[in-house]
């Protein structure tokens, strides 16, 4: 019996941390004044939004899989797990039909910490495959710089190339490397063609930090997150642009050997008070918030993008909503927000200083606040 009385107590104070009002296990009413935590209703342990890399807009028909649980987004691209998490570190990833996979790891704390209510996450679109012709040269080019050459004889039969760069937010390969992603690009073929001698990927310089002295290119491997094959890698001048010799289809990476690093700094915006009221005649009180990722300091918006994984400016809203019984004094909905600041920084290996390539903001945690602000007199007859 002692256990059972054991186990509903722990439960109940996980719920209670899930909305951020646990004191202790010793559980009491509320007294009836000063400000009291409320529902956060529609803001969840675990929502967010998938975008497209490409147009930063909402992404719909995404499988996200976190713990084995998998949900789908919604033609907005919101998704929502509900309160169906415990606090700890898990893995995320993303599916969709012509699109590149992408995982990511993400740490869910106390909500009192202000963690990990809100995921942003971005996906590439795979470019469609060009014809070759084996027995002629070919080369296809992207619109973000990228070309690929296939010279006469390279592959075994015609088919159908695909060339599809990863850069900023939608790079499958963030959190891959403590080193300065370059980019990369994931290269695909149809009817089971196969290279018989290299094919030749072409990768614009998006930054001017860096060595070039010290570039390094290689096959990487989604599944385990490492490089199986390093691969020949060199600067060529009069392009301004890095050649990299590839032997066979699949995912190509690019990278500088200076290090990299992550710093993260909480932060708590002031409480908001709004206009929204619970009061005598309606016993709800809604109140839309946008949540929007920004950036400061930074030079490359590619290259913070590289290294954070999260997309500049992507957005969405959710409701904060504020409610009284009868009985109750009339509520006034406030909230603050609270999330991380996501510092970027490399080492400079000329003076060997780390310098700033950009900061991004990231909300992560929503907490409402209902304040009491008035009695009713004559219930549900106004105020």
């Amino acid at each position: 019996m002692r256990n059972s009385k054991n186990n509903i107590c722990i439960s109940f104070i996980l719920f209670l941390i899930s909305i951020g009002i646990f004191n202790s296990c010793e559980l009491k009413e509320a007294a009836p004044t000063g400000p009291v935590s409320d529902s956060i209703n529609d803001i969840k342990f675990i929502s967010g939004k998938i975008i497209s890399e490409e147009t930063g807009f909402g992404l719909s028909g995404v499988s996200i899989t976190l713990n084995s649980i998998v949900v789908t987004s919604d033609s907005f691209g919101n998704f929502d797990y509900g309160n169906k998490f415990m606090i700890g570190r898990y893995s995320v990833s993303l599916t969709k039909s012509g699109y590149i996979p992408t995982t990511r790891q993400i740490n869910i704390f106390d909500a009192s910490e202000g963690k990990s209510f809100l995921l942003f996450m971005s996906m590439t679109k795979k470019n469609s495959g060009v014809a070759i012709n084996s027995a002629a040269t070919n080369t296809i080019t992207t619109n973000e710089g990228l070309s690929l050459t296939i010279n006469q004889g390279s592959v075994s039969s015609n088919a159908n190339i695909s060339i599809t760069p990863f850069f900023g937010a939608g790079n499958p390969a963030v959190y891959w490397s403590d080193k300065l992603q370059l980019g990369g690009a994931l290269i695909e073929a149809d009817n089971n063609v196969s290279i018989l001698s290299p094919l030749t990927l072409r990768i614009p310089r998006i930054t001017n930090r860096g060595d070039i002295n010290k570039i390094k290119a290689g096959i990487w491997d989604p599944v385990t997150y490492s490089i199986t094959k390093e691969l020949p890698i060199r600067w060529e001048t009069s392009s301004s642009q890095f050649l990299v010799d590839v032997p066979q289809f699949g995912y190509i990476r690019a990278w500088y050997e200076n290090p990299v690093r992550i710093l993260e700094n909480s932060y708590q915006d002031s409480l908001v008070v709004t206009t929204s009221i619970a009061d005598c005649t309606n016993l709800i009180g809604i109140t839309k918030k946008t949540f929007t990722i920004s950036e400061s300091n930074s030079e490359n918006k590619l290259l913070l993008e590289n290294h954070t994984g999260f997309h500049t400016g992507i957005s969405f809203s959710r409701n904060l909503v504020v409610k009284r019984n009868e009985s109750e004094q009339k509520k006034q909905l406030t909230y603050q927000e609270s999330g991380f600041d996501y510092k970027v920084e490399y080492l400079n290996s000329e003076n060997n200083s780390w310098e700033l390539i950009g900061v991004h903001k990231v909300p992560h945690n929503i907490k409402v606040i209902s304040r009491l602000v008035g009695v009713c007199h004559n219930q549900g007859s106004g105020n």
